[in-house]
């Protein structure tokens, strides 16, 4: 087995990390504080390839892998947790696109989307289900050459500047979520509304709600095949469940970087408390945890880079990896004694961020049940 990375990755992930050192991680708290949105920011991670490593070279795509976008997810996040968001998503919904759209829409769209020039979002949670694709409401009606598309869609990150969406609707009202189908939808269309959240963290994610009161598409703007959009676009939570818990792992591997430099400088009894075990042990421990869950996520996305299965460790990366990575980040602000808790420090802020990610792309208890799934079979699920 090789643990090295490949001479191509690893020259990526010096200049992602050179990058989010020099460019990220200085205004991580601004955006937050100021609640902008960082357009030019995206726009020069997507002229640098961040978000390219999923799609063919046809569209500007490297087809480096999901090993390589795992990496630099985990990079950028290391300077800026919601600058990674982009980078999943322009990236992940890419992908989708090139998988199941017709070609007009890929043509035009994907390279905007790799240059994020384009931003997508992706709709397929509702007020009143998440994980329960059978309990959508929104539906999608033909009439003549066009669909028409009623509901409404919540929690959509990047819903405030999304440029277009990927919208789940009911084809079908009886067949639970074999009738649900994938829609392109731009925001520019009539009947489309869409208002932001308060949120307590990802305050420059722009996260929010949309509403689609009428909404005409044309008709080719179905993604794949009508009636099978929920299992299509669960190949894409797979990859997806690995970045987000790279994003954590980002923000937990650097505040565990800063507060080892921390408590070398900090004195207490004449002598750094870096020397007390007290204050070492903890850090120790919450590296190892970070560690194991880093390499973990490598490997379930080498796995996909592979075409082998990697469900089960993909909601394993997700239900474990963000509550080590919050522990992580928690140890931090605590050994910065007081001043720790306050927005001084960037601690709060990854905390509020990475805290988050316990409800993306489903919970800590729905990858459990996945994962149980995938070791005992379909006859040990309630549903």
């Amino acid at each position: 087995m090789d643990f090295n990375l490949s001479d191509d990755i690893q020259a990526i992930a010096d200049t992602v990390r050179r990058y989010a050192n020099e460019k990220l991680l200085p205004k991580y708290q601004h955006w937050d504080k100021s609640g902008e949105f960082p357009h030019d920011m995206y726009k020069d991670m997507g002229q640098m390839g961040f978000f390219s490593s999923l799609a063919g070279s046809q569209y500007g795509g490297s087809e480096l892998g999901a090993l390589a976008h795992g990496v630099i997810t985990y990079e950028v996040a290391r300077g800026d947790f919601n600058a990674a968001y982009p980078v999943l998503l322009c990236g992940g919904l890419s992908l989708l696109l090139e998988n199941l759209a017709p070609d007009h829409i890929k043509d035009e769209w994907i390279p905007q989307v790799l240059a994020a020039e384009k931003l997508l979002g992706f709709c397929l949670t509702e007020p009143g289900s998440g994980s329960d694709a059978a309990g959508l409401i929104t539906r999608a009606e033909l009439e003549g050459d066009e669909w028409v598309i009623t509901g409404e869609k919540a929690s959509i990150s990047m819903v405030m500047e999304a440029d277009a969406l990927l919208v789940f609707a009911k084809t079908k009202q009886d067949d639970g979520s074999t009738g649900v189908s994938l829609f392109f939808v731009p925001t520019d269309s009539e009947g489309f509304s869409r208002s932001p959240y308060d949120d307590m963290g990802h305050k420059a994610i722009k996260r929010g709600s949309a509403s689609f009161q009428g909404v005409r598409i044309p008709k080719e703007n179905l993604l794949g095949t009508q009636g099978r959009g929920f299992p299509e676009a669960m190949k894409l939570f797979d990859i997806a469940r690995v970045l987000l818990t790279l994003m954590c792992v980002g923000a937990a591997e650097i505040s565990i970087e800063e507060t080892g430099n921390y408590i070398k400088e900090r004195k207490a009894f004449g002598k750094p408390i870096g020397k007390f075990q007290g204050v070492q042990f903890p850090l120790v421990e919450a590296h190892s945890h970070v560690e194991l869950i880093k390499l973990y996520c490598y490997r379930t996305l080498w796995l996909r880079d592979q075409g082998l299965s990697h469900t089960k460790e993909a909601s394993i990366c997700k239900a474990m990896g963000q509550r080590f990575c919050i522990d992580a980040i928690y140890t931090c602000m605590q050994l910065h004694g007081h001043y720790g808790y306050t927005s001084d420090f960037p601690f709060e802020q990854r905390l509020r961020d990475t805290i988050g990610i316990e409800f993306a792309d489903g919970t800590s208890q729905v990858q459990k049940m996945v994962v149980a799934r995938e070791l005992f079979g379909r006859e040990v699920l309630a549903y």
